[in-house]
């Protein structure tokens, strides 16, 4: 089966517990059988794709948006801290590409 997963954290980029749980069941996925490509965040510097323990990974490259975002953050956003708000701004744009890819 040909599968398409997307995540917000795939390595080498970890933050939290679902970067583990991507690469846990891309590695079942994988031992099953089954074709696995990956979306992920790109932090910058990461290629655009690459393999990854047999895995396609596909990182692309966004704008930043967190300047032109930060005129309709929630005001609960614009409270952040540090790169809160550009954090938030980031994973809002790579939702909205992700999406927009999957329709077309």
């Amino acid at each position: 089966m040909k599968i398409a997963c997307f995540v917000d954290e795939f390595p080498p980029f970890f933050r939290g517990g679902l970067g583990t749980y991507a690469t846990e069941i891309s590695r079942q996925l994988i031992r099953k059988g089954h074709f696995l490509s990956v979306f992920s965040r790109n932090m910058g510097n990461d290629p655009t794709s690459d393999t990854w323990s047999g895995v396609d990974v596909h990182r692309p490259r966004l704008m930043k948006f967190s300047d032109i975002f930060s005129i309709v953050n929630p005001d609960e956003v614009k409270t952040w801290d540090g790169n809160g708000q550009e954090f938030f701004a980031e994973t809002i744009l790579y939702k909205s590409a992700l999406c927009i890819k999957i329709s077309k």
